[in-house]
């Protein structure tokens, strides 16, 4: 079973082939108002994949970080946005209100050990 987003590339890709049949391949627009309903799609997905990121163990100079779990919540999706780079060709993810919460175990010396 094809995503949405899947069906919706797809179907943009044969609009594009069919009105362009004297040409060789497919091609892809893009409206800004088209990346826009495909970021409202992507966006939960996205956040989705990253919302837990777990990291057993981080080690510095003079002490580590131990289950170190950063979650990462989706901001509101008229918070986030899409700008196009017309000179790069390329398209920019752009989000405010995003936040992110922190929890590790921790160990660290300078004269003294620290633990929390």
């Amino acid at each position: 079973m094809l995503s949405l987003a899947v069906k919706a590339l797809l179907g943009m890709v044969t609009v594009n082939a069919w009105s362009q049949p004297d040409q060789p391949g497919a091609g892809v627009s893009l409206t800004k108002v088209g990346a826009n309903n495909a970021k409202d799609v992507l966006a939960p997905y996205i956040f989705n994949l990253l919302k837990d990121i777990e990291i057993p163990k981080v080690s510095f100079s003079g002490g580590s970080l131990n289950d170190l779990i950063i979650h990462l919540p989706c901001p509101p999706l008229e918070d986030i946005g899409i700008n196009f780079e017309h000179g790069t060709n390329g398209v920019e993810l752009i989000a405010s209100g995003v936040s992110a919460t922190i929890s590790s175990d921790f160990t660290y010396t300078y004269w003294i050990t620290v633990s929390g």
